[in-house]
């Protein structure tokens, strides 16, 4: 009789056949709760950034000593610098530092600025004490690299400003939580992709964890410093247009502006010296006629 074809040597097979099937089946299982183990971790993660961002109620005075250009750059970094600077000629305004008069601003350059408002004083004051749309668009048109690098220092200086007061981070931040983040959600798209045509949707756990390590590690690439968080979350309200109560008339205009919403505001409560701002025809004009004067069709490439 043939060996290979005697029963003792067929049950064989067919036992070790049975015991690799139950152990592909085990092992399957395993993998499977593995990978809902690392989501549920990637929760848990999700959970703890959530603790560690603070409340608007957790706002301390010093943090409130933020200009309406700290505000906009932190909330859209350059991409509304005529938002930007209409609020702080508003905030001047309120503060005696400028006076609105026909075409432009008559300015007292010798109030108390920030070093990044005395740059933004001495780029509006190049051409004399009084800041002329007409005189300022011609000036950007005829020499306008010369002209846009008044612009571009402002900008540089309140950036500095910004990172020597803790409201963002320097070029030399340190990002290693943002790069854990990245290398375990490229290794758990590896695992999915390897174990996505398995049996019991093996992979899908891997992959959805891998899609939340990814998401908090861009959060965290592009995230602020404890002081930064604080005050994004205190005007955070403005942005979604729910008010926030511990602001004045006065200085919700302003912030609101500086946030590039778009009236028309109400002028209950506001002082004499901004309530024309809330009342320009057609409502918000000065940010509109800041960026035709002064920024033109260049767009942002000037910074």
């Amino acid at each position: 009789m043939n060996v290979l074809h005697s029963p003792t040597v067929l049950s064989y097979f067919i036992m070790d056949t049975q015991f690799s099937s139950r152990m592909d089946h085990i092992l399957s299982i395993l993998l499977l709760f593995l990978g809902l183990a690392t989501v549920l971790l990637a929760i848990y993660f999700i959970k703890a950034e959530q603790k560690a961002s603070p409340l608007p109620t957790d706002i301390r005075p010093e943090d409130l000593q933020i200009t309406p250009a700290q505000v906009s750059y932190l909330f859209d970094g350059i991409l509304h610098p005529e938002y930007a600077l209409a609020a702080t000629l508003m905030d001047w305004t309120l503060r005696d530092l400028a006076r609105p008069v026909e075409g432009g601003f008559e300015f007292n350059a010798l109030g108390p600025l920030l070093p990044h408002e005395r740059s933004l004083m001495d780029f509006f004051t190049q051409f004399g004490p009084t800041f002329s749309f007409k005189e300022h668009a011609r000036a950007r048109s005829t020499q306008q690299q010369e002209y846009f690098q008044g612009l571009k220092q402002w900008f540089v200086v309140l950036e500095k400003n910004m990172v020597d007061r803790g409201l963002i981070y320097g070029a030399k931040r340190d990002r290693g939580r943002s790069l854990q983040y990245a290398v375990a959600s490229v290794l758990l798209f590896f695992v999915a992709f390897y174990f996505f045509t398995g049996p019991y949707l093996i992979g899908l756990p891997f992959f959805a964890s891998g899609v939340i390590f990814a998401a908090l590690g861009l959060r965290r690439f592009g995230d602020y410093p404890p002081r930064g968080k604080r005050v994004y979350n205190y005007y955070a309200p403005l942005r979604r247009d729910e008010g926030q109560p511990q602001l004045s008339p006065d200085a919700e205009l302003i912030y609101r502006t500086a946030l590039a919403q778009d009236g028309p505001w109400p002028v209950e409560g506001l002082s004499e010296k901004l309530r024309p701002f809330a009342q320009e025809k057609p409502p918000h004009s000065l940010p509109k006629e800041l960026r035709k004067s002064l920024i033109g069709t260049m767009n942002l490439g000037i910074f």
